[in-house]
């Protein structure tokens, strides 16, 4: 949901992924509010989508609508279906962690804009959309991704969630009466709050390779590391979730010769693996939905325990095999 400058050979797959994923996001919207825009006509399947046309698509409903308008659209990702970015940004235990995990996603993919946090305090953060290189965001641009994290949050069960803008003058405009303001609105610098905690358990992901290879004892941890590879586990918190005594979970995994670190590392090699086989999601992000910090550590660590490249593996798993074939 993210968009990536221009690179070279995965650098671009992550890109195009992002771009695709965003835009196809956009017009889905767009059909679901019955709003019309001009020249907005779906690519090719499978056409690259350049960052130029993103941005063109959202300057015409903004020309077309007002930026209020991009913003709803932005508000819509609470309705939108499974999908593994998804999953990892609402498996977050709290609102601030659903926040710093879309700021992880955005270094992950090196996105030439980036959400910066200017104030932290409790369900109240001071957020500015900014770039790291190049042109600043477009006001579609910032709108957008704001209207991003509000449904974001909405989903996970922070409601009701409030975004205003912030100007430079310290007053605060509601997205929604951009247009009524009579003057340029900054679209930026945005205070989100929100006004609860997730109290429901983090959103189930279709069984995978842990849940199905796991034996014994340990299949229940690896599962639950599965569903949230990307969570700042710890043994307290893990046992809690299992309903069993620290203790008793520490034993269960030395019997089966692991520990914390180890179970989360089989976890995650074995939640890469089933993304690589089960779905289409580009190598380039596989990594970062599997818990990895950065896509060198994930190639090291999934060629180390599986003894293939992530690209390598899958190939392989890809290949159709003859009957009969020896």
């Amino acid at each position: 949901m993210v968009e990536r400058t221009a690179g070279r050979m995965k650098g671009v797959e992550v890109e195009d992924f992002a771009s695709a994923s965003l835009v196809g996001f956009v017009r889905a919207s767009l059909a679901r509010r019955r709003l019309d825009v001009a020249d907005a006509q779906p690519p090719a399947p499978g056409a690259l989508i350049a960052l130029d046309a993103k941005r063109g698509l959202l300057r015409r409903i903004a020309e077309d609508h007002g930026l209020g308008t991009v913003h709803a659209i932005g508000t819509d990702i609470r309705h939108a279906p499974f999908d593994p970015i998804l999953h990892m940004l609402l498996a977050a235990p709290t609102g601030a962690d659903l926040i710093g995990r879309w700021q992880r996603l955005e270094r992950y993919v090196h996105s030439r804009h980036r959400v910066r946090t200017e104030r932290a305090g409790s369900r109240d953060l001071v957020l500015a959309h900014v770039s790291e290189r190049g042109e600043p965001p477009d006001p579609a641009e910032d709108l957008l991704v704001a209207g991003l994290l509000v449904g974001l949050l909405d989903k996970r069960g922070c409601g009701p969630v409030d975004l205003i803008l912030v100007q430079e003058d310290g007053t605060e405009i509601a997205p929604a009466r951009i247009a009524t303001t009579g003057g340029p609105v900054q679209t930026h610098r945005w205070r989100l709050r929100w006004r609860a905690e997730p109290t429901s358990p983090t959103p189930t992901v279709p069984l995978g390779a842990a849940q199905a290879s796991a034996r014994g004892s340990t299949a229940r941890v690896l599962a639950r590391l599965a569903e949230d590879p990307a969570g700042p586990w710890s043994l307290q918190g893990l046992a809690d979730d299992l309903g069993l005594a620290e203790r008793t979970l520490q034993r269960r995994l030395a019997a089966d010769g692991l520990s914390l670190s180890t179970a989360i590392a089989e976890a995650r090699v074995q939640e890469a693996s089933r993304l690589l086989t089960e779905t289409q999601t580009p190598i380039g992000l596989v990594g970062l939905l599997a818990g990895y910090t950065d896509p060198p550590h994930f190639s090291r660590a999934f060629r180390k325990r599986l003894g293939f490249t992530p690209s390598e593996y899958r190939k392989i798993k890809a290949k159709p095999t003859r009957a009969g074939a020896r």
